[in-house]
């Protein structure tokens, strides 16, 4: 085990002139200030380590130092270089050469080579804590890293557990159309939606937003997802449930649990029957649904219900209208207006321009124009909001 304050690694043939001059240099320190000086070849270093004691480095050599100092780099002690060869270093004393390490000529002065050494040394305490830090540093990079790549791939999982939930497949009904946005802002979502076709001509469907963002959110669309009851079997046959009573359920069964902070969300939630076109919907504070009319008017669909999980003795609105071919239903979950114009502004111009765009052209069509106008808002590098965009097309 090397132990000293200065190693003194002798590389030089002439070493008895190299011991000499650090002789010469060590004496200029007062008595009691003196150095520990250990000298040191490189058959020395083989095998051995440095404690934490030596705090420099000074390198005596006649022959190629820049091999031995890249063999001596990975010690992290500042490095002294004295090149004893014919070698002339056009370079004042202390300047920076060869990387980070410090020249000394050998012809300098030995008051001066002292003035070099022992500020180098002085920083031994300064250099010795950063090191400490580095290391500190550098173990913390490594578990944070360990940290974010088993969050990322827990987060990665969710997210494809939280796909189990929504619908692989749209349905194929006759007389409509289903198309679906949906584009969460984080790995998993706190939008979730469904398409249930209960009987031959009646179909449910359902946008619910749970408050919040990120896996505490998308766990409460899953506990709605299931505790959704869309239909009921009376006397052997599938019937519908009306879209109120399966928001009064639901909020029932929310607030008789212990949910904490995240047990808020907002639905919309329709039945549409082909025969008769007749829509009945409700909701619970959810952003309004957009009738798309064939006539080319637009029409806001006003529906009254508290939030989900607030309280349980408020009624949640039924509102019925009849549909004609040709018109387009939108339900949209929060964030659907960031997209176009003014949020602030309800129906503003340039919102009723696009909705009129989407009005028009294949359900494709619209949603790649949502898209895009997504992709062009500030700060769409990272998605302001969940969003999902449920698009219903009579056919028939």
């Amino acid at each position: 085990m090397i132990d000293a304050s200065l190693l003194v690694l002798n590389a030089a043939a002439g070493s008895e002139d190299s011991e000499k001059l650090v002789h010469a240099v060590v004496e200029h320190w007062p008595q009691k200030h003196k150095p520990d000086v250990q000298f040191i070849t490189p058959a020395d270093l083989l095998g051995r380590q440095i404690t934490d004691d030596a705090a420099a480095v000074w390198l005596l050599a006649d022959n190629d130092p820049v091999s031995m100092l890249a063999a001596i780099e990975h010690l992290r002690l500042p490095i002294l270089l004295t090149d004893l060869s014919d070698a002339k270093i056009d370079k004042p004393l202390g300047s920076m050469v060869y990387g980070r390490n410090v020249s000394i000529p050998a012809d300098a002065a030995p008051a001066e080579i002292r003035a070099v050494v022992e500020s180098t040394l002085g920083q031994a305490c300064n250099i010795d804590e950063l090191n400490q830090e580095l290391g500190i540093a550098q173990r913390l990079q490594k578990s944070l890293m360990n940290q974010v790549e088993t969050l990322d791939q827990e987060m990665q999982l969710a997210a494809k557990m939280q796909k189990l939930f929504l619908p692989r497949k749209l349905p194929d009904i006759p007389g409509l159309k289903f198309n679906v946005l949906f584009q969460p802002a984080f790995y998993v979502s706190g939008d979730i939606y469904d398409i249930q076709q209960i009987t031959e001509h009646d179909v449910t469907f359902f946008i619910a937003d749970a408050v919040g963002h990120g896996a505490p959110a998308a766990l409460m669309t899953m506990f709605i997802k299931q505790g959704m009851k869309l239909s009921e079997t009376i006397d052997g046959k599938e019937h519908v449930i009306s879209p109120d009573q399966i928001l009064t359920k639901l909020n029932s069964d929310i607030m008789s649990r212990d949910l904490d902070t995240f047990n808020f969300a907002t639905v919309c939630i329709g039945t549409y029957n082909t025969q008769t076109r007749v829509l009945r919907m409700a909701h619970s504070i959810h952003p309004a649904p957009i009738l798309l009319k064939h006539d080319d008017t637009i029409q806001e669909i006003e529906l009254e219900g508290p939030m989900l999980g607030i309280c349980d003795d408020e009624p949640f609105e039924l509102k019925t209208l009849t549909l004609e071919k040709g018109d387009r239903l939108l339900i949209h979950s929060d964030g659907f207006e960031l997209a176009f114009g003014n949020p602030e502004e309800p129906m503003n111009p340039q919102y009723i321009e696009h909705l009129h765009a989407m009005a028009h052209g294949t359900q494709e069509q619209a949603i790649e124009l949502l898209k895009g106008k997504l992709d062009n808002q500030t700060g769409s590098i990272n998605q302001l909001d969940d969003l999902t965009v449920m698009m219903i097309d009579v056919t028939e």
